[in-house]
């Protein structure tokens, strides 16, 4: 049986860690936390392969830079606002604005695990109508 990589997603905004954790969820085995005080509380019990910081704000960055000093340090992403440099504790940054799938490809990256191409769940041929 194989194990599916462990990743935490934690931040203030639920909607969107609800959102990220379903499509993270069909690769990885998902936890995420709102609260800073359950998310050290997890990092302190639970081993985890990498960490998203949803988005980068001062009280989540005092728990990324804690969290860097650990030993194994699981590899880091932040989620910025402007997409702009990532801080010095980040391993990878994604823009919050680049969806899900994107932070997805940047995860399974930094896992070193290879997507297959992704389905669009839609076609864009052209159909014929059948008459019976």
């Amino acid at each position: 049986m194989a194990i599916r990589p462990r990743i935490l997603l934690v931040g203030d905004e639920i909607t969107l860690l609800h959102s990220r954790e379903m499509v993270l969820g069909t690769q990885f085995d998902v936890k995420i936390s709102p609260r800073l005080s359950e998310a050290l509380s997890l990092v302190l019990k639970e081993t985890f392969d990498l960490i998203v910081v949803f988005p980068e704000i001062e009280s989540w960055r005092e728990f990324a830079e804690f969290i860097s000093r650990k030993s194994p340090k699981p590899t880091m992403v932040v989620i910025t606002r402007n997409g702009g440099d990532s801080p010095n504790w980040a391993d990878a940054a994604v823009a919050l604005g680049s969806g899900p799938f994107e932070l997805l490809k940047v995860c399974a990256e930094k896992l070193g695990i290879t997507l297959k191409s992704k389905s669009h769940g839609f076609s864009n041929r052209s159909f014929k109508k059948v008459v019976p």
